[in-house]
């Protein structure tokens, strides 16, 4: 009885991305469904980083001291998924600033109201004016750190953010064909 050599592997196939939704970033620990209609109930996330953290992040920190709009601005642009550059968002934030005696506030608690329901973070209109109001600083730096930590940087604007995340999901999206069968011993 002759003995054969065990046959090998057949050669790997390609891989296949998959393809990932473009309109919208997908973040693993956000809730997908986050209200539940049928009772009413909506559900809050707590911030990850806190409002006098500011130094977790000096360079943030000390951009949002000298010039607040352009924290403003570069937060606006990820908020609003390019809608808006950060330099439009920036000068329009400096301006009212600049003409309206400080009530730029205004725009910065409208732009964290936004901010909240966006990403569902724990927060009511009237601590948030408060807030805003005697802090607006600290509320720029935190939007700017809770971006970050939900994995966006910030500093590159939302077209570059696209364009990594597309990346990055064709690369780690891959489907894996399983290796055909042995189709058994020819003779």
């Amino acid at each position: 009885m002759p003995l054969f050599p065990p046959m090998g592997m057949p050669p790997p196939f390609p891989y296949f991305p998959v393809p990932f939704p473009l309109d919208q970033f997908y973040h693993p620990t956000l809730p997908r469904n986050i209200n539940n209609a049928s009772n009413g109930q909506i559900y809050s996330q707590p911030w990850s980083t806190g409002l006098f953290d500011c130094f977790d992040d000096i360079k943030n920190c000390f951009i949002t001291c000298i010039c607040p709009c352009v924290t403003f601005g570069q937060v606006d642009e990820i908020l609003s998924e390019g809608q808006m550059t950060w330099w439009e968002a920036a000068l329009m934030f400096g301006l009212v600033e600049l003409l309206c005696c400080q009530a730029s506030f205004i725009f910065a608690w409208y732009h964290r109201l936004l901010f909240r329901k966006k990403y569902n973070l724990m927060g009511n209109l009237f601590s948030e004016l408060a807030i805003t109001l005697c802090c607006m600083r600290l509320v720029l730096c935190q939007n700017y750190r809770q971006l970050n930590k939900l994995g966006f940087d910030v500093a590159l604007g939302w077209k570059a953010n696209k364009k990594k995340r597309r990346r990055t999901s064709s690369q780690a999206a891959v489907q894996f064909v399983p290796p055909m069968a042995n189709p058994g011993m020819f003779r």
